[in-house]
Protein backbone atom coordinates (compact mmCIF):
# COMPACT_ATOMS: atom_id res chain seq x y z
CA UNK A 1 0.00 0.00 0.00
CA UNK A 2 1.40 3.43 -0.92
CA UNK A 3 1.22 6.48 1.24
CA UNK A 4 -0.52 9.59 -0.06
CA UNK A 5 2.64 11.58 0.60
CA UNK A 6 4.55 9.28 -1.75
CA UNK A 7 2.31 10.37 -4.60
CA UNK A 8 2.54 14.07 -3.73
CA UNK A 9 6.29 14.11 -3.28
CA UNK A 10 7.22 11.54 -5.93
CA UNK A 11 8.44 9.32 -3.11
CA UNK A 12 7.49 6.08 -4.74
CA UNK A 13 10.38 6.35 -7.23
CA UNK A 14 12.91 8.55 -5.49
CA UNK A 15 14.69 8.71 -2.17
CA UNK A 16 14.69 12.51 -2.34
CA UNK A 17 11.16 13.81 -1.85
CA UNK A 18 10.49 17.14 -3.52
CA UNK A 19 7.16 18.92 -3.44
CA UNK A 20 5.75 19.84 -6.81
CA UNK A 21 2.71 21.53 -8.27
CA UNK A 22 2.79 24.85 -6.39
CA UNK A 23 4.03 27.76 -8.45
CA UNK A 24 3.26 31.46 -8.30
CA UNK A 25 3.83 34.79 -6.68
CA UNK A 26 1.87 36.71 -4.10
CA UNK A 27 0.85 40.18 -5.17
CA UNK A 28 1.33 43.20 -2.94
CA UNK A 29 -1.53 43.46 -0.46
CA UNK A 30 -0.65 46.95 0.77
CA UNK A 31 0.92 48.30 3.92
CA UNK A 32 1.30 46.16 7.01
CA UNK A 33 0.15 49.21 8.98
CA UNK A 34 -3.46 48.28 8.23
CA UNK A 35 -3.01 45.38 10.66
CA UNK A 36 -1.89 47.57 13.57
CA UNK A 37 -5.48 48.19 14.82
CA UNK A 38 -6.08 44.43 14.89
CA UNK A 39 -2.84 43.90 16.81
CA UNK A 40 -3.73 46.62 19.30
CA UNK A 41 -7.18 45.13 19.79
CA UNK A 42 -5.74 41.65 20.28
CA UNK A 43 -3.24 42.92 22.83
CA UNK A 44 -5.96 44.78 24.74
CA UNK A 45 -8.65 42.10 24.58
CA UNK A 46 -6.79 38.83 24.37
CA UNK A 47 -5.16 37.10 27.26
CA UNK A 48 -1.85 37.88 25.65
CA UNK A 49 -0.27 38.02 29.06
CA UNK A 50 1.65 34.82 28.42
CA UNK A 51 4.12 36.52 26.09
CA UNK A 52 4.59 39.49 28.40
CA UNK A 53 4.96 37.28 31.46
CA UNK A 54 7.70 35.36 29.68
CA UNK A 55 9.48 38.61 28.82
CA UNK A 56 9.23 39.77 32.45
CA UNK A 57 10.42 36.39 33.73
CA UNK A 58 13.40 36.20 31.37
CA UNK A 59 14.27 39.82 32.14
CA UNK A 60 14.50 39.01 35.84
CA UNK A 61 16.68 35.96 35.11
CA UNK A 62 19.03 38.01 32.90
CA UNK A 63 19.35 40.62 35.64
CA UNK A 64 20.20 37.90 38.14
CA UNK A 65 17.11 38.54 40.25
CA UNK A 66 15.19 35.73 41.97
CA UNK A 67 12.08 34.35 40.33
CA UNK A 68 9.19 36.76 40.74
CA UNK A 69 6.02 35.73 42.52
CA UNK A 70 3.04 35.19 40.24
CA UNK A 71 1.16 38.34 41.30
CA UNK A 72 4.18 40.60 40.68
CA UNK A 73 4.87 38.85 37.39
CA UNK A 74 1.27 39.53 36.28
CA UNK A 75 1.45 43.16 37.41
CA UNK A 76 4.70 43.82 35.54
CA UNK A 77 3.45 41.95 32.47
CA UNK A 78 0.29 44.08 32.39
CA UNK A 79 2.35 47.26 32.72
CA UNK A 80 4.59 46.11 29.87
CA UNK A 81 1.59 45.23 27.70
CA UNK A 82 0.07 48.68 28.32
CA UNK A 83 3.35 50.33 27.28
CA UNK A 84 3.49 48.25 24.10
CA UNK A 85 -0.11 49.13 23.21
CA UNK A 86 0.59 52.83 23.83
CA UNK A 87 3.68 52.66 21.62
CA UNK A 88 1.77 50.90 18.82
CA UNK A 89 -0.97 53.54 18.95
CA UNK A 90 1.65 56.32 18.85
CA UNK A 91 3.42 54.76 15.88
CA UNK A 92 0.15 54.25 14.04
CA UNK A 93 -0.76 57.92 14.53
CA UNK A 94 2.71 58.97 13.37
CA UNK A 95 2.45 56.76 10.29
CA UNK A 96 -1.04 58.00 9.43
CA UNK A 97 0.10 61.61 9.87
CA UNK A 98 2.96 61.06 7.46
CA UNK A 99 0.72 59.49 4.79
CA UNK A 100 -1.18 62.71 4.07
Amino acid sequence: MTKASDQRYLGDKSKLKIAHGVVGAVGDKGSVLKFVPYTIHALKQGDGSCLFRVVVHISSIIRGKPTLCESLQKKLANELRDKVVDELIKRQKDANGNDH
